[in-house]
């Protein structure tokens, strides 16, 4: 096996992205006369790494000694930070989301039989009293 075969993905991909960059920077290259000005070399693109493990194993690395700091970061990372996020986009799709619906649809106007009769045995259980009226609630 080679050994460009056995270094870790992101090493792989910075190796790619220079030698991307260097090839596009021989390419363009060409005598220089007394009028060019000098070209500044391009910078280069940093490909960030977006896998999980790579970056939960980093700030496992850099959290304090003991189970509760990983516990911490697991649940920071897992948990509050996918919840915030959700939090924060949901009122904003959805107001770009209404800009877009139509508003001219029809309403269905009659629903099916079983769900008025599970909405009706429901209000029955919780709120027996609120037809009183109704003779069959007074039976039972």
């Amino acid at each position: 096996m080679s050994t460009e075969h056995a270094r870790p993905r992101s090493d792989y991909i910075t190796v790619l992205a220079l030698a991307r960059s260097h090839a596009e920077n021989q390419s363009g290259s060409h005598p220089h006369t007394k009028h060019d000005v000098p070209q500044r070399p391009k910078p280069l693109m940093i490909i960030p790494d977006l896998r999980f493990e790579p970056t939960y194993l980093a700030k496992l690395a850099t959290a304090g000694p003991g189970w509760q700091s990983v516990v911490w970061v697991t649940i920071r990372d897992q948990v509050i930070s996918p919840l915030l996020q959700g939090v924060l986009w949901y009122p904003l799709i959805r107001s770009v989301m209404g800009l877009f619906s139509r508003r001219d649809t029809p309403q269905p106007s009659k629903e099916g039989s079983a769900a008025g009769w599970l909405r009706h045995w429901a209000r029955s259980l919780f709120f027996p009293d609120a037809r009183a009226g109704n003779s069959s609630a007074g039976s039972r």
